[in-house]
């Protein structure tokens, strides 16, 4: 009889410490998960910065989320960076409605590590047009274009065409550091 109470309480322990290291397993999954980058906040955090450095004044601004199908104005970021949506886990636009002001910035996370070049080349096709238009329209935008920004951490993108680009990139970098 003992030895069928021994038998019993290790099948019993043993199931415990499964259930247990299980556990662990799902907690490590939850913390490798909650390691990303969200790009709305990011997004939302950059659209802050500018509204401060507008003094609220971003009222001719349109923010576009470049992985939905139904949004018209993010149809206009995906044609000119040439690249398909399937390409993106996440991404967002955010320039004037107005062309009279180059500002755009865009935010992205690429669906997978081997869309990376192609998102950074569709990257540089927007900046590639952004050049054409602004060096023949006005010269205090184009200046702005000259100034721009694109950078790439992990599977995340920003591109950054403003006054002060540094501030847009700041926030990106700040995010960026907790990947």
């Amino acid at each position: 009889m003992k030895k069928v109470w021994l038998v019993v309480s290790l099948i019993v322990l043993t199931m415990a410490m499964a259930a247990c290291g299980n556990d662990s397993a799902g907690d490590s999954t939850s913390e490798t998960d909650a390691v990303t980058m969200n790009t709305e906040e990011v997004m939302d955090k950059i659209e802050s910065q500018i509204s401060e450095d507008m003094d609220g004044e971003t009222g001719m601004f349109q923010r576009a989320d470049l992985t939905d199908e139904e949004d018209p104005t993010g149809d206009m970021y995906m044609d000119t960076m040439g690249i398909d949506r399937t390409l993106l886990a996440s991404g967002f636009g955010y320039q004037s409605m107005m062309n009279v002001n180059s500002t755009t910035i865009i935010v992205l996370e690429a669906a997978s590590s081997d869309d990376i070049p192609a998102i950074r080349a569709g990257l540089e096709a927007y900046l590639e047009n952004q050049v054409n238009i602004w060096s023949q329209y006005l010269p205090d935008q184009y200046e702005k274009v000259e100034n721009n920004i694109i950078k790439t951490e992990g599977n995340y993108f920003i591109y950054i065409t403003y006054d002060n680009p540094e501030s847009i990139e700041a926030i990106f970098d700040d995010a960026a550091g907790a990947l």
